[in-house]
């Protein structure tokens, strides 16, 4: 999802609930599945320890964040 300037109070609207649910339930390793660039890497930093990237081969994001090819389907499971 980008974060256009148009959208800036629903980005502090949505980023202000990402954090208070964050520190709700979560912690040790994330998978994103889906995760392009990691729109919301910096926000979860302080909550996980961890932060996988899944993300298809063709995506037209930079593919440098994205820890595992493939599809929510063929995720190993010794990363779960």
């Amino acid at each position: 999802m980008a974060r256009e300037l148009k959208n800036k109070l629903i980005n502090h609207i949505q980023d202000r609930q990402l954090n208070q649910y964050a520190a709700i339930y979560l912690n040790d390793q994330m998978i994103d599945i889906g995760c392009g660039a990691k729109p919301y890497k910096k926000i979860l930093v302080p909550y996980v320890t961890e932060h996988i990237g899944v993300d298809h081969e063709d995506t037209s994001h930079d593919k440098s964040g994205i820890g595992l090819f493939g599809t929510a389907y063929e995720i190993p499971g010794d990363v779960a």
